[in-house]
């Protein structure tokens, strides 16, 4: 049983990948509520038939009548079970719900909780490393279609196309984010829209992207040159990013912090004199969503535990020169880490000559 049970009767779940999560159900209109020995599930006539399907075997069903809204026949149900102290999930519960749920409830206390079910989705089951595993094998074939495939003279837009293309041909089920493609000095921006600049022979192209594949997603991120490699500071810039990636996959392991995983890429990185071009932190965790906890990042004390999922991406950016990400997806492992993506990560993989 959840320790939140310690201090609430039940908890009423909003966050759409919790409902998911705990319910089973992979539409978008429901209400899930947990508690100690029951999980009923809200929903109406127009998922009846779906629900046969989605929902885990002992979760409770309950359809609202015919102009009954969601929230009338949570209201209905919590009554009949009387209970004296309901959870909420203040991250997520609108103003305009609580309040009125508080009016109606008025035999029952309303008490906020936090990352409750975030929690217990931190650590993966098998089931979910084997389908994370599938959603980067398909952002790994999608990378290869595009170093085969981009040239000079193509827009980012353009790449940006075929790199959604790519994945939705391959299987994905819809992007883990906007794709991000950023070309010579569009490449100092981490979060650079695509635009209808061209690519020039001899630019430094970063590509940061990801898909679903059964309600789980990847996240890669390349940095290599289009047409020809002469630009020395970007090679430097690469090599330096590429020093810190690969040292953080070597260290990272169950037990460490993820400021402590941040530092060992950081302090690569500051030492050759990029430090303060390093603007984020290293990764984050992915699973249901692209961004998820735990973090590896400066100020995130907590342990990283085997069977966590997190991202390795560190990044240089120099405004009027370019940038350089380098980021695959991993699973913490006792004694070590299992990388994900199969992705060449070099500068020169997409290299015409």
């Amino acid at each position: 049983m959840l320790e939140i049970f310690n201090q609430i009767d039940a908890l009423i779940i909003t966050h759409h990948e919790n409902k998911k999560y705990i319910s089973g159900f992979k539409g978008s209109e429901s209400l899930v509520v947990l508690l100690p020995s029951e999980t009923l599930f809200i929903t109406d006539g127009r998922y009846k038939t779906v629900i046969k399907n989605d929902l885990k075997p002992e979760v409770t069903a309950f359809i609202t009548e015919t102009g009954q809204s969601h929230q009338a026949k949570l209201v209905e149900v919590l009554k009949e079970r009387k209970l004296e102290t309901i959870g909420i999930e203040a991250n997520n519960m609108t103003v305009g719900m609580y309040e009125s749920l508080q009016a109606e409830l008025d035999g029952s206390t309303l008490v906020s909780t936090f990352d409750v079910i975030e929690g217990l989705r931190e650590i993966k089951t098998e089931d979910e490393l084997d389908k994370i595993k599938a959603a980067v094998a398909l952002t790994d074939k999608a990378f290869a279609h595009i170093t085969e495939n981009i040239k000079p003279g193509m827009t980012e837009i353009e790449v940006r196309n075929m790199v959604d293309n790519a994945h939705f041909a391959l299987g994905g089920d819809r992007l883990s984010f906007e794709t991000i493609v950023a070309s010579g000095p569009n490449g100092a921006l981490p979060h650079a829209k695509p635009t209808d600049r061209v690519i020039e022979s001899g630019d430094m192209v970063t590509i940061d992207f990801g898909v679903f594949k059964d309600e789980y997603c990847s996240d890669m991120t390349r940095s290599f040159f289009v047409g020809e490699a002469t630009n020395e500071k970007l090679i430097e810039i690469h090599n330096t990013v590429y020093k810190a990636w690969e040292t953080q996959i070597a260290a990272a392991r169950a037990g460490m912090t993820g400021h402590e995983l941040d530092k060992i890429g950081r302090d690569i990185i500051e030492e050759a004199g990029y430090g303060e071009y390093f603007i984020h932190g290293t990764g984050h965790s992915l699973g249901l969503e692209v961004h998820e906890n735990p973090r590896v990042a400066k100020g995130w004390h907590k342990e990283l535990l085997a069977g966590h999922v997190v991202t390795i991406e560190p990044g240089i950016y120099v405004e009027g020169i370019g940038g350089v990400r380098i980021e695959n997806d991993i699973i913490i492992r006792e004694g070590g880490c299992e990388s994900l993506n199969a992705a060449n990560p070099n500068f020169d993989v997409a290299i015409k000559g």
